[in-house]
């Protein structure tokens, strides 16, 4: 049984994962549990939100991602392209380590 899960190779270039790497780096929100604002939810994990701060950089990874990845995908599975239009929210970079992350069953 096929998942539908594929991986593509070099979908962003160097030079943008390297200005993202260095922005996660430095600008860094932790996740907060905000059912309980006193208690943190428990995610090690690093985000940034791209577009409102570095929007031609969200525009670059957004046609990366269609250009090497959604488009392969598409092509793959045909019947995806019945649907009338395909959207971006907005880019968010998250930096997981190993073991860390949101542990509980979610979706983004």
């Amino acid at each position: 049984m096929e998942d539908f899960i594929c991986g593509y190779d070099n979908v962003i270039n160097d030079e943008a994962i390297d200005r993202l790497i260095t922005m996660i780096d430095n600008n860094v929100n932790y996740n907060v549990d905000y059912k309980n604002a006193n208690h943190s939810s428990g995610r090690q994990d690093k985000q940034i939100t791209i577009e409102p701060f570095w929007p031609d950089l969200a525009i670059q990874i957004n046609n990366d991602l269609i250009n090497n990845a959604l488009m392969p995908y598409v092509n793959k599975y045909p019947y995806l392209s019945t649907f009338p239009k395909w959207t971006s929210g907005c880019t968010i970079l998250q930096k997981t380590s190993p073991s860390e992350g949101y542990h509980e069953w979610h979706c983004e």
